[in-house]
């Protein structure tokens, strides 16, 4: 329960039909986000960390203590390394057996080898995987050789209510502006995977055009130390905000003039969601998981990954031409209620009771 958009999808499961399900919930490590811990409870969901680590991989047997007093219907595994160890943790247990689900948000092929030789391995023995998009469910067909016996896409979907503009405090989107001619801005984890080093590449030009842009990276990480030192070498530290981890985005998306996510690759970039339910115009990068939740020319700008230059001018062109952006911003006003959490969650629930139809039907 670290940072990142698969962990908030589980949240929205949780919160949406807690009612309707008898949840549990375990983290395999005790890094809880800021609040976490508070709205499980508010949700009366069992919540915990097994406190798995390099050095303590006894948090296996407690969590098949948990399984197999429990006796789930159903377990459901999000992100590679929980898959690994929820997986290998029921077959261990006597049959019946629950069934198993497990998310799929990230390309197999750039997983670690014992991540996806593990998945390919599992992958006939899990009941059902579920994938962000398209793009993922083409590459884990790929990587896992066709194995897996069913694949289901469940696009993500965002609490449209939490982006409504009038709910938002006009001194909290001041504060994330701080005067800004343009603000330029981003919200996402600081990992490799994202890519904000290709951002602060394109600064530079962005400043060139108009030295009063500013650009706002909302979210932390691994990485936030050296990009930080990256926008010191290029010479825009004084026109990039690192504003950390934030609980509640919706003001900093109504800060911005135009979001931008450079990444390598993505599941489906819930971000991406939240940035249209706020009105903001979209600047992604055409690749896997970005691709399906962008198109192209209609609801935002894709432009080539690791290509800063071409960044800048797809940023530039969508402040320089109104027009441009107002169309923008009406097709995605159109597409993004088709993407609300209850819609996700309930097609996930609706999933879970056809498996358990398909085994009492066995």
């Amino acid at each position: 329960m670290g940072l990142g958009g698969e962990q908030r999808i589980l949240l929205d499961l949780v919160e949406t039909r807690a009612a309707d399900m008898e949840l549990a919930v375990r983290a395999l490590r005790r890094r809880d986000l800021p609040g976490i811990p508070e709205r499980m409870a508010a949700a009366g969901v069992s919540y915990g960390a097994l406190g798995l680590t390099r050095g303590r991989p006894l948090g296996m047997l407690s969590l098949r203590a948990l399984v197999r007093r429990a006796q789930p219907d159903l377990v459901h595994l999000h992100l590679e390394y929980s898959t690994l160890i929820g997986t290998l943790t029921v077959l261990s247990l006597p049959a019946p057996r629950p069934l198993l689900v497990a998310s799929v948000a990230n390309d197999p092929h750039r997983q670690a080898l014992m991540h996806r030789y593990g998945g390919r391995v599992l992958a006939p023995r899990i009941d059902l995987h579920i994938a962000n998009s398209g793009g993922i469910r083409d590459a884990m067909r790929q990587a896992y050789g066709g194995l897996t016996r069913r694949v289901e896409i469940v696009a993500p979907g965002i609490d449209l209510c939490r982006f409504d503009g009038s709910r938002v405090d006009p001194q909290r989107v001041s504060q994330y502006r701080r005067g800004a001619g343009r603000l330029i801005g981003t919200v996402a984890r600081l990992a490799p995977q994202k890519a904000i080093h290709v951002l602060l590449e394109a600064t530079p030009l962005l400043l060139r055009e108009d030295p009063d842009t500013r650009v706002l990276i909302v979210g932390d990480g691994p990485l936030r130390g050296v990009l930080e030192r990256q926008a010191g070498r290029l010479g825009v530290a004084h026109a990039v905000t690192f504003a950390g981890y934030q609980e509640d985005v919706a003001a900093a998306y109504h800060a911005m003039d135009v979001f931008v996510l450079p990444s390598r690759d993505e599941g489906y970039g819930l971000v991406f969601l939240e940035a249209m339910a706020a009105g903001v115009p979209i600047v992604g990068t055409r690749v896997i998981g970005s691709a399906d939740a962008v198109e192209d020319g209609v609801t935002g700008l894709l432009v080539p990954y690791a290509d800063a230059p071409a960044l800048a001018h797809a940023v530039l062109r969508i402040l320089g031409e109104p027009a441009l952006a107002g169309r923008l911003r009406a097709a995605a006003a159109d597409r993004v209620p088709r993407f609300s959490r209850e819609a996700a969650t309930a097609r996930v629930e609706a999933l879970y009771r056809d498996l358990a139809e398909q085994r009492r039907a066995g």
